[in-house]
């Protein structure tokens, strides 16, 4: 037995627009410039609603921090991953998701590396910055 297509609004969170269209991300302008609220990859044709709308809660989040990963190097200037995952916003999370979402906004050449330092455990690491 085969089931029926759903055929569901999945608000754009960057654009307002039908992200479950087949053409919206050739159309969405994405407001930081690039689209975020792709779910491509994180769920299937067939899958049930539930796994779209938590897809989207979870770029919604992630986006989230990133946002508040940019706003403290705002704040804070230049640093390593180690400075930045010390500051008091980011208590509730942990060292590696606050790593990734970094590595992530240099994918997206928000953040990019100007120098080395030296870690509390005698290792080398990147300092980052804002991408002007």
């Amino acid at each position: 037995m085969t089931r029926p297509a759903l055929h569901l609004y999945v608000g754009c969170l960057f654009c307002g627009g039908n992200a479950s269209e087949p053409d919206h991300l050739a159309r969405c302008d994405g407001r930081q410039g690039y689209v975020e609220a792709d779910i491509t990859g994180m769920v299937h044709a067939d899958d049930p609603y539930t796994s779209i709308a938590a897809a989207t809660v979870i770029i919604q989040r992630r986006t989230e921090l990133h946002e508040k990963v940019l706003q403290a190097f705002a704040a804070h200037g230049a640093m390593t991953d180690e400075q930045l995952e010390t500051l008091p916003e980011f208590h509730d999370y942990g060292p590696s998701t606050i790593r990734k979402r970094r590595s992530e906004l240099f994918q997206q050449h928000a953040l990019v590396p100007i120098g080395e330092a030296v870690n509390t455990r005698g290792r080398k690491m990147l300092i980052w910055r804002r991408a002007s």
